[in-house]
């Protein structure tokens, strides 16, 4: 379980989705802080992360443990192949929603204030690129079962 490269991969995933999760990793910053305190609740504190809504917070738990059992699933390869494709449309999800509010509420303030990408922005492409490419291994060593149990 723990000498294949998918595990590896599934676990840098499941870091990724946690990371969103630590106080510095804003989805976006808000630049200059006009006063947005009482008219858009989601950006007042100058940070859009996951904490502002709770499907983004679900969204990202859910990435998490969806890629942290995959790895348990390693007797069972066609589960976690799928348990994998659930995680990575957990994270596509995430990015589009977290897309969509953050433009949604930032266009009604865009003359106020400026906004620029956080670090947390490129964590959810780690996961997705992560995730993709342990579902490839876990797709070759189903090829090469396959193929050894041919042979029996």
């Amino acid at each position: 379980m723990w000498q294949r490269i998918q595990t590896v991969f599934l676990i840098l995933a499941a870091l990724a989705g946690a990371a969103l999760f630590l106080e510095n990793m804003d989805l976006a910053r808000i630049t200059s802080q006009a006063d947005l305190t009482m008219s858009h609740p989601m950006i007042a504190d100058g940070a859009f992360d996951v904490f502002d809504l709770p499907v983004l917070e679900v969204l990202a738990v859910l990435q998490v443990l969806l890629a942290l059992l995959a790895i348990f699933l390693f007797k069972n390869r066609r589960l976690q192949m799928r348990v994998v494709g659930l995680a990575v449309l957990a994270v596509l999800i995430f990015g589009l929603a977290a897309a969509y509010y953050f433009f949604e509420e930032y266009d009604t303030v865009r003359e106020q204030a400026g906004a620029v990408a956080g670090a947390g922005v490129v964590l959810p492409l780690v996961a997705l690129v992560s995730l993709l490419l342990a579902n490839r291994f876990i797709k070759r060593d189903d090829r090469i079962v396959r193929s050894a149990d041919r042979l029996r």
